[in-house]
């Protein structure tokens, strides 16, 4: 290889990598979107401004989905002894990495970009939100049922 192939060669890695980070850039910027989606309904889902804070002027307000349980998805990604999962933590959206000895528990900005497009390509946040969904159903189907019980308990002893 002489030196101006070698060039043009180092230019078309230099461009390829300028590429990828513009995708990953994308990438991390719209998953975001569904992570901002939950937390704290204090807090706005498309600005992330606290309610008293939040300039109505831009949009309205919309209030984040506060999931008052913690769930966690099936894996969607193993790599090099980690398992990823979709998870919901203290009301957030959140990526929950295992190893044999450790958990985390990550946002989009802070995995890397091969996590993010296994998540993606495996199809888990549509996955996840059904799983949460039925569960959410499911634990209120029991509460209702409970809340009948001790109704009848409290109008026993009233």
């Amino acid at each position: 290889m002489n030196s101006e192939e070698l060039n043009q060669t180092l230019k078309y890695i230099e461009e390829s990598e300028k590429n990828l980070s513009q995708y990953t850039d994308k990438l991390r910027s719209e998953v975001s979107k569904f992570f901002n989606i939950f937390g704290d309904k204090a807090f706005c889902r498309i600005c992330q401004d606290y309610e008293n804070k939040h300039n109505i002027t831009k949009h309205q307000f919309q209030p984040k989905i506060e999931v008052s349980i913690d769930f966690e998805g099936e894996p969607f990604y193993r790599t090099y002894g980690k398992v990823y999962r979709l998870a919901i933590r203290h009301h957030q959206l959140v990526i929950v990495m295992n190893t044999e000895y450790s958990e985390g528990s990550y946002g989009v900005y802070e995995v890397q970009r091969s996590t993010l497009h296994a998540l993606l390509k495996s199809g888990a946040i549509t996955k996840f939100f059904q799983e949460l969904a039925e569960e959410l159903k499911k634990q209120s189907e029991e509460y209702r049922e409970v809340s009948a019980i001790a109704e009848k308990l409290a109008n026993a002893v009233a």
